[in-house]
């Protein structure tokens, strides 16, 4: 039994040749929101969206870091960067638990500013 525990512990997953596919699948996002982004700077309470980001990045990497040590979760290292914290790879908080929490909030902004303009 102890051995089929140490054994899911240390589950690695290496398929296909490296490439940082998670980080660059954000580009396009990224292409949108730049411009969302300065467009609302004025409109977004940014301390708010802060504190969502900072209680979102908590919860999620320690639920995270919980899945990877039950061997429910499994990362594809020819995928990652290759830097991990606690298990978790430096990408994932950096743009999976920060980024979507800022997007949302900024097109909430930009989709409220513009029907605020159209009812006018």
């Amino acid at each position: 039994m102890a051995d089929k525990e140490q054994e899911s512990q240390q589950i690695t997953y290496r398929k296909g040749k490296w490439w940082p596919a998670s980080a660059l699948l954000i580009i396009p996002f990224m292409l949108i929101f730049i411009p969302m982004g300065r467009a609302m700077r004025k409109e977004v309470n940014w301390k708010a969206v802060l504190g969502t980001v900072l209680t979102f990045e908590v919860v999620m990497f320690l639920a995270e870091v919980f899945s990877l040590a039950r061997g429910h979760w499994v990362w594809n290292e020819s995928r990652i960067f290759g830097y991990k914290i606690w298990g978790v790879p430096l990408e994932e908080p950096l743009l999976y638990y920060w980024f979507p929490a800022v997007f949302v909030i900024t097109l909430f902004h930009v989709i409220f500013t513009w029907l605020e303009k159209k009812s006018k």
